[in-house]
């Protein structure tokens, strides 16, 4: 309720590189909260707290755009206009990574050992091939759907 009358995806557009800040402030709070109260599953924690604390900026901005969708008819203009909100979710990934790179060089090598263990793991080690061949499926799959999606678009 606070963070969506805090942050507009209008005012969001106007000063795009504020979301960079905002994103480094919502993962490193997610970090600490998961240390503090999660500390077995902090790797998965973390991941979970920064999206919920992004959820409704990212949802506010999909309603804002598909409400530009309705209004504005020329393609050319509706295209700069969703590029400010590129932009600023640009800035809002790179501000969630930067900090998980700090924190990641940063921390103590002791608690490093179970803060990133989920992402740092070998993906190939103890069978895990398979959620590979998993990942490259479904990127196979959603990339023909798309190309469904925009074949059907296209046609009258």
């Amino acid at each position: 309720m606070v963070l969506e009358s805090l942050l507009n995806p209008l005012k969001a557009e106007k000063r795009p590189w504020e979301m960079f800040f905002i994103g480094f402030v919502y993962s490193s709070i997610a970090i600490l909260f998961s240390l503090w109260i999660f500390k077995d599953q902090t790797s998965l924690v973390m991941v979970f707290l920064t999206v919920m604390a992004c959820i409704p900026i990212v949802y506010n901005t999909m309603k804002l755009e598909e409400s530009k969708d309705m209004k504005i008819p020329q393609e050319r203009i509706l295209l700069k206009e969703h590029n400010k909100a590129i932009v600023f979710l640009m800035f809002l990934f790179f501000g969630i990574t930067l900090s998980f790179v700090s924190w990641y060089v940063f921390l103590p090598s002791e608690t490093l050992d179970f803060v990133f263990d989920k992402q740092t793991a070998n993906a190939f080690a103890d069978g895990h091939a398979r959620d590979v061949t998993r990942i490259v499926c479904c990127f196979l799959i959603n990339f023909n759907a798309c190309q469904g999606i925009i074949i059907t678009r296209l046609d009258p």
